[in-house]
């Protein structure tokens, strides 16, 4: 774990009554280039700034970027962070250099799936 997001959008009272904090929400969007990914951690904006008013339709902020680019020759997937938003707590420092960690090499994804071995109903 890189950062979180702590930030609180509203305190709003449960179904008995109890105050309690909500935070933000959000997505991945991720964009392809090759054979590198790119993903886009992003959260709503509040109504001109102000969260009471609720979150905006139009406007959103990008928390956090990282890039991934595997090797299908030895199965490694190098990792990067570009970016980490001041939005974020950050508990760790991401490395100064790409993380590698290890994976299946493309040869051993050669096998036949059967989905139905892996499927439940």
């Amino acid at each position: 774990l890189i950062a979180y997001d702590a930030r609180t959008y509203q305190t709003m009272a449960d179904l008995d009554g109890v105050s309690r904090k909500v935070g933000f929400n959000g997505f991945a969007k991720m964009r392809m280039f090759e054979d590198q990914v790119n993903v886009d951690y992003i959260t709503a904006d509040c109504v001109d700034g102000d969260c009471a008013q609720g979150l905006s339709d139009t406007q959103s902020t990008v928390v956090a970027q990282e890039s991934l680019v595997p090797d299908l020759s030895t199965g490694k997937l190098r990792q990067e962070w570009s970016y980490l938003g001041p939005e974020l707590t950050k508990v760790n420092q991401p490395s100064a250099t790409p993380v590698e960690v290890e994976g299946k090499r493309e040869a051993e994804f050669g096998q036949q799936y059967d989905a139905s071995l892996h499927h439940y109903d």
